[in-house]
């Protein structure tokens, strides 16, 4: 069965890769930019990216995406193509050789996210013109006309030099410190590392938590940059990026708990991310199924959050 990149359900005969509704709200258009580069291509631009300043700031190899918006014959509104890294707005992770199926597993993990509400950046998946397929995200630090949002990610507001450095109790703090929505975005902060926890994701360190600048000031930024690190890395030991009550591994419910507690958020609130795990877990699992990991890596992540659900039942 063929089915859409972005809603996992199945696809007319007609339909290329996505639904019009699908590509309408991610691309602005009922028909998807076409992506006019091979895997190959991608590995040679992604060497000479890094030279040039075109990638974006990383580990996981990052293109930045511009729009030609030239009617192309093949009925798409426009291509995609490589540009510069201040001037994209979007930003395109390609498959790696060495870690199957990562955009894949990122897609789901940002499809799980939004059914658990966690406020994210836009996402979707696209492939290229020899197959593959690849993650890419809106950039939200950029606006349609070129214009920039500003977005400070917590490395620099910490003002530290290790991004792996740090602890989530302080991230936490001083979100309440710099947020105009002070306990609305303690909140999202303790519900995103629940769910990081839960999915596996032990790569969220400084970078990957930002304040961005809205009309109504600072507050803190949609999630970017969550997979199932855990399916990739199996044997690294470490749970989480930072440390949370003093460590990063072999947790239990009651360092959530105190982080919450550290948060000011009072029992009411904390049962309340526990509670929704509950109920997120059968969807989650439904969602899994549809999606586009082979079988062996569907049963993997549903197992881990099974057993992680598990820690925070009543």
């Amino acid at each position: 069965m063929r089915k859409c990149l972005s809603c996992y359900n199945s696809l007319d005969h007609h339909q290329a890769d996505y639904h019009p509704t699908c590509a309408l709200e991610f691309f602005g258009t009922t028909h998807a930019p076409f992506l006019p580069y091979r895997l190959t291509d991608l590995e040679n631009l992604a060497k000479e990216a890094a030279k040039l300043s075109i990638s974006v700031p990383g580990v996981q190899p990052k293109l930045s995406l511009g729009w030609l918006k030239s009617k192309l014959e093949n009925g798409h509104l426009g291509r995609l193509t490589i540009v510069d890294a201040l001037d994209g707005n979007y930003i395109l992770k390609p498959p790696n050789p060495q870690y199957p199926q990562m955009p894949e597993n990122e897609h789901l993990s940002m499809k799980l996210a939004n059914l658990f509400q966690v406020s994210i950046v836009p996402f979707n998946m696209i492939r290229l013109h020899s197959g593959e397929l690849c993650f890419i995200t809106k950039r939200i630090d950029r606006n349609p006309d070129g214009t920039k949002n500003h977005m400070i990610d917590f490395l620099q507001l910490l003002e530290l030099s290790d991004k792996y450095k740090g602890n989530m109790e302080t991230v936490g703090k001083t979100v309440g410190e710099l947020s105009v929505n002070t306990l609305l975005d303690k909140y999202r902060f303790f519900e995103a590392t629940v769910f990081n926890y839960i999915i596996g994701n032990n790569d969220m360190h400084l970078k990957n938590f930002s304040m961005f600048h809205s009309e109504m000031g600072w507050v803190l930024s949609p999630f970017y940059d969550l997979l199932n690190v855990k399916m990739i890395l199996p044997k690294d030991p470490e749970d989480t990026a930072l440390m949370l009550g003093g460590k990063k591994f072999n947790f239990n419910k009651g360092y959530f708990d105190r982080l919450g507690a550290v948060l000011k958020l009072n029992d009411k609130q904390i049962d309340a991310v526990y509670q929704k795990l509950q109920r997120w877990l059968p969807d989650a699992n439904e969602l899994i199924d549809r999606s586009f990991l082979d079988l062996e890596r569907q049963k993997t992540y549903k197992e881990l959050i099974a057993a992680r659900t598990r820690i925070f039942a009543p």
